[in-house]
This record gives structure tokens, C-alpha cells and sequence, in this order.
């Protein structure tokens, strides 16, 4: 498991009333210090801010603002900045969590999810049979000639998963069992040696062996999407990851305001991928 990130909290200041968003001089000048500490410490530290506070003081235009800043400025252009927006979001399934950290992520561009992709297909098959996979933005995997969104792929060069196993399935066992259970999918042609060197972080999904029940292959998702990340950085040492999550509360049951009287897995897997994510700068906003 990895270290607890270091966590620093900044309280978002009041808004004057009827006020959307004015001047946010002092927030905007604390999430680019972070980036800038973010991009000068190792790749083996994390760090989280929270701006809260009670509802109307434009935490949201902040949030949406600072992401477009870090995205437009050059001298961030090291920073892969993902935005999870929780909005209107009444679904709390845990694996989604890592799901929309990871869709967040990939739509800045270069990132390889090859285990978190596989690991969530097979978890999702498992958990919910019945249900259609949910939406992977710039999928790693496809199936039936469709994207997992559904729309046809046309032109696409790949590589069925039967072909590729006929290669590594016994010189890369995990990663062989793994595919196993993904027939009908197909992997897109050149991205065969990054899902060969997914072996080590996908034997976390078998226990002698076996593929391990739903329940407790939900939990290694933040583990085996960190572990993806962390791939990247080996390849591309430069590289920083800030991951900005608007309208947090949607996390917990009635806005965070109930006693909590037991562990909630939804906002579990949030903290799980906080603690487990190197070279990254977390924001809430809440």
C-alpha cells in the first residue's frame, strides 16, 4: 500500500451576496503554488488542498476556472489536469470512482490504463452481468468492433484477445487469465507490449489462481489504476498528474450533513486513490 500523501487545507474565502464568482486572486495564486511544488518534488509525493464552504460562493467557477488556466498555460504543460465533476450525480457504485478518475485523466492525453482498463471490464462482467459497461473515455480494449461507449470503430487496426494469447498466455500467466475471461474483445494493434507488462499489477485480481470475488476486486481498483499512473511516470519522468473534484458532498449521503455511523465504500475508494497516487495534486471542492 502506499504512503498517505501529505494534506493541506485551504478554506475557500466568502463570496459577497447575489455574487456567482468574483476575484478569486488568493485561491487561484494557492492551486498554482501547489502545481509549481507539485512539479519540483519526486515523482513519489502527493499532495491534496480543499477549498469548502457553504453553497453560492463559486467554489464550481473556480474550479472550472483553474483547470483552464492550468490546461492554457505553457508553463504547466507537464501537467496532465483531469476534472471530475459530480454534479447532479446520484450514483455512489465505489468502482465508479476509479472509473471517473481515470476517465478524467485519459482525456488529457498519453496515458496507458491497460490493467485498470482490463481490471475494470472483468470486475464490471462479474459484478454486474446484466448491465452494460460504462463509458471509457479513449478505451484501451474494444469489443465487438464497438467502442465501450457502443459506437462503431471504423478502420481501427487490432488484434483479437484469442491472437494474443496464443503468444503470451504462457509466459505472462496473469495477464493470460486475465484475457481469458475478456472473449470477444479486441486490443488495439502496437498496444500488445504495454498489456504483457501489465502482469504484475493484475495478479492482485487472483488468489491461487482463481479470479477473486467482486467485492474484493473492487477494492484493488484505486491500487491498479495508481498502478498505471505510476507506469506512466517511469516512461515519462517529467509528467504530474492534478485531478480537480467538483461538488464532493455528492460523495456522501445527504451532502456529508448525516452521522456517518459505518465506512462508505464510494468515498472510501476516493481516499483509496488519494493515498495510493504518486506525482499527483488532489483538489476538492466541497
Amino acid at each position: 500500500m502506499g504512503r498517505p500523501p501529505r494534506r493541506s487545507e485551504a478554506r475557500d474565502a466568502a463570496a459577497p451576496p447575489g455574487k456567482a464568482f468574483v476575484n478569486r486572486d488568493k485561491p487561484i495564486a494557492t492551486l498554482q503554488a501547489a502545481a509549481l511544488r507539485l512539479r519540483d518534488r519526486p515523482a513519489d509525493r502527493a499532495e491534496v488542498l480543499v477549498f469548502h464552504g457553504i453553497g453560492g460562493q463559486g467554489k464550481t467557477m473556480l474550479c472550472r476556472h483553474v483547470a483552464g488556466l492550468l490546461r492554457a498555460d505553457p508553463a504547466f504543460a507537464d501537467l496532465h489536469v483531469g476534472l471530475v465533476d459530480l454534479h447532479g450525480e446520484s450514483r455512489r457504485e465505489p468502482a465508479l470512482a476509479s472509473l471517473w478518475l481515470r476517465n478524467a485523466l485519459a482525456k488529457s492525453g498519453r496515458i496507458a490504463f491497460t490493467a485498470f482498463d482490463m481490471a475494470f471490464a472483468i470486475y464490471w462482467k462479474e459484478a454486474f452481468p446484466d448491465l452494460p459497461l460504462p463509458t471509457m473515455d479513449l478505451p484501451w480494449l474494444d469489443r465487438d468492433g464497438a467502442d465501450l461507449s457502443g459506437h462503431a470503430i471504423s478502420d481501427l487496426a487490432t488484434t483479437t484477445v484469442n491472437e494474443l494469447l496464443q503468444d503470451i498466455v504462457t509466459g505472462v500467466p496473469f495477464v493470460g487469465m486475465t484475457l481469458r475471461r475478456l472473449t470477444g474483445w479486441a486490443i488495439h494493434r502496437g498496444r500488445e507490449k504495454y498489456i504483457m507488462g501489465s502482469n504484475d499489477t493484475l495478479k492482485t485480481l487472483f488468489k491461487d489462481d482463481e479470479l477473486r470475488p467482486p467485492h474484493e476486486l473492487v477494492t484493488e481498483l484505486p491500487y491498479i489504476l495508481a498502478r498505471d499512473l505510476a507506469a506512466h511516470l517511469k516512461r515519462h519522468p517529467e509528467d504530474r498528474f492534478v485531478i480537480l473534484v467538483d461538488e464532493y458532498e455528492r460523495v456522501l449521503p445527504s451532502g456529508g450533513a448525516s452521522v456517518l455511523r459505518r465506512e462508505n465504500p464510494f468515498d472510501r475508494a476516493f481516499r483509496d486513490a488519494v493515498v495510493e497516487t504518486d506525482g499527483a495534486l488532489f483538489v476538492f471542492f466541497s
